[in-house]
């Protein structure tokens, strides 16, 4: 995985969103900018690992429970 899909997917888990492009989230999150996220959150998304229940709501893990692996993990630091 890709470092800019690494930490798209990693805040998603963390810190779920409706605007995943804003530039305060983007920031508290080491995404580079929004092309960078485009890319990375299509990636996500073809590779199985984000879906969206319709295309006007947020990017959701298509795993729970490594979602919550992966808030759990990271909060720790």
């Amino acid at each position: 995985m890709s470092p800019s899909r690494r930490a798209a997917f990693i805040a998603l888990c963390k810190e779920p969103t409706d605007e995943p492009y804003s530039r305060p989230y983007m920031r508290r999150h080491g995404i580079k900018g929004s092309g960078a996220l485009k890319s990375a959150l299509d990636g996500l998304a073809a590779s199985g690992y984000l879906e969206r229940k319709r295309m006007d709501t947020r990017p959701e893990p298509t795993d729970p429970l490594m979602a919550l692996w992966i808030r759990e993990r990271m909060n720790r630091f």
